[in-house]
């Protein structure tokens, strides 16, 4: 939303909703993985009974490949999804302007870091069905901005914003820089 500082203000909460939509195709191959290693190592205990000095029926046991690799990331997609429940009562709120963004983590309601970033410093933009993605600081570490909750508008300025590929049939707006309004940092008033 357009705040009355010129800005763009949203936030996110729904961490799990994140998570799922970021391994959604992995972990469907990883799904896939498991049940043909789970047909394939089944095939050769089947068959080692019925055919017990076929030494063709030993090639089954590639089968095992798929299955473990299915296994770890099926179980590793189950604990990143427990991970992000954990952060159950946390908000990351961003506000954009012109020139950096301020974003502000909540816990439980009550601030508990504020930072303010310039645009320069985000490495990597991804942009997904409901997400736009922005990498800052941490490789691995992603920042979500639910594009469900802002106009087509807001996430064209956005993503000019962040530097990633913006849509050209859809106007972008004119927001006001970080330092012509007051942002409270660490619960301290500065002017920036």
């Amino acid at each position: 939303m357009i705040t009355e500082n010129n800005s763009i203000k949203t936030e996110v909460s729904d961490f799990v909703s994140v998570q799922k939509e970021l391994s959604y195709k992995l972990n469907i191959v990883s799904i896939v993985a498991l049940i043909i290693g789970s047909a394939g190592l089944l095939a050769y205990f089947v068959l080692g009974v019925l055919f017990e000095e076929a030494k063709w029926v030993d090639a089954l046991l590639v089968f095992a490949v798929p299955f473990t690799l299915g296994l770890v990331f099926v179980v590793a997609f189950r604990t990143q999804i427990k991970q992000s429940q954990k952060n159950a009562g946390s908000t990351n709120v961003y506000e954009f302007f012109s020139d950096c963004l301020v974003m502000r983590e909540m816990r439980f309601g009550s601030e508990i870091a504020v930072v303010r970033v310039s645009y320069g410093d985000i490495f990597k933009v991804k942009n997904t069905a409901n997400y736009l993605l922005f990498f800052y600081r941490v490789k691995n570490l992603a920042y979500p901005v639910d594009k469900t909750k802002l106009s087509p508008v807001e996430v064209n300025t956005i993503k000019r914003l962040l530097g990633a590929k913006i849509d050209e049939n859809i106007e972008v707006l004119q927001l006001s820089t970080c330092g012509s309004v007051e942002i409270n940092l660490n619960n301290n008033q500065q002017s920036t």
